[in-house]
């Protein structure tokens, strides 16, 4: 029980066999953040040598003294409810001998027994309006005909039926065609500034959550040329989308293929028996696809030591929006928050 020296193979199987287990978790993830200074350490509860809950820590010094980060965990077994107290109790005890200032827990919306499990060791959500944590959800329950009657009338008009896609094919590639989508993600990266992970990334996930069926890559097609693609993943009972990348020509852009791609993942999801499709945030593109967004649970915070009360009061006061703006620029500026992709 405990902090451990868990090996990547040991680990990342673990996290690829869990309903809930996400890329965040898994050992090549932690590697990548290597390059950004963060170091790791894993939390694990063992049943006869298995590994029955568990959690992935990133931790980094900063001039507010050492703050770790769990994402999308921690990971209880299905048939170890009982661990969930033991491994809350253990990433306490972790976080206290290690002398973190604070640790901050991200959770996905479907994790809200692990949060409230957390709450019970000293855990709170950190003050952060709803309207700061929206994404475009929609749910599966319907036909995929019902689905697009309720949705924005470019969805409708750019998946079936406008000539722009006479020539515009949809097609679930799998592995083969990850270095197709990484040109197109590279490209898009590019295009708008954004940091990106390496195709070597891709093909690592691919390795772990692949056999799994946790990962699908979707391709369009225009004329024969493959001109947008979507990775997304599976998580609990959701597909998240993940990483996407298009072709910036005139022609391109008029035909609109990212409209389809989602279609065809919701599709997918659908007949694999999940309840929703997340589009992971909000902008004038995914809003097209629902009718109203969906809030994602606040990230949970704990402080430690003796300057724990204060750090909760600056917490709340620099979560209203224009100061959380402010401090997010400093952070930068100071290289406390860099950026990264996700």
């Amino acid at each position: 029980m405990g902090t451990q020296e868990v090996p990547d193979d040991e680990w990342d199987a673990f996290v690829a066999g869990h309903p809930e287990g996400h890329h965040e978790q898994c050992a090549g993830f932690a590697r990548h953040r290597a390059d950004y200074g963060f170091g790791t350490a894993r939390v694990v509860i063992r049943d006869r040598g298995e590994i029955v809950a568990g959690a992935q820590l990133l931790h980094r010094r900063s001039r507010l003294g050492r703050l770790s980060l769990l994402l999308r965990g921690p990971l209880v077994s299905t048939r170890h409810a009982e661990a969930a107290e033991d491994i809350g109790k253990a990433i306490l005890v972790h976080a206290k001998r290690r002398g973190y200032a604070g640790l901050r827990v991200e959770l996905f919306p479907t994790q809200s027994k692990c949060g409230s499990d957390l709450m019970r060791f000293g855990w709170a959500p950190l003050p952060i309006a709803p309207a700061q944590r929206q994404s475009c959800v929609v749910s599966l329950q319907s036909t995929r005909e019902a689905l697009l009657a309720s949705m924005h009338y470019n969805v409708r008009r750019y998946s079936g039926g406008h000539k722009g896609q006479a020539e515009l094919s949809i097609h679930n590639v799998g592995h083969e065609g990850l270095e197709t989508f990484h040109k197109l993600y590279a490209e898009t990266s590019e295009f708008h500034g954004f940091p990106r992970f390496q195709l070597s990334y891709f093909r690592y996930l691919w390795d772990v959550f692949g056999q799994a069926d946790k990962l699908y890559c979707l391709l369009a097609s225009l004329h024969g040329q493959p001109v947008a693609a979507v990775l997304n993943t599976v998580v609990g009972s959701r597909m998240y989308y993940g990483w996407g990348g298009m072709l910036r020509q005139p022609e391109v852009r008029h035909a609109k293929p990212n409209y389809p791609l989602h279609l065809a993942a919701m599709d997918i999801a659908r007949a694999r028996g999940l309840t929703h499709y997340d589009l992971t945030g909000i902008s004038p593109f995914k809003q097209q696809f629902v009718s109203k967004t969906q809030a994602w649970p606040a990230p949970l915070q704990q402080y430690f030591g003796p300057t724990a009360r204060l750090r909760w009061c600056l917490a709340r006061n620099w979560r209203q929006p224009l100061l959380g703006r402010v401090a997010a620029r400093l952070e930068r500026v100071l290289n406390e928050n860099p950026r990264m992709p996700y």
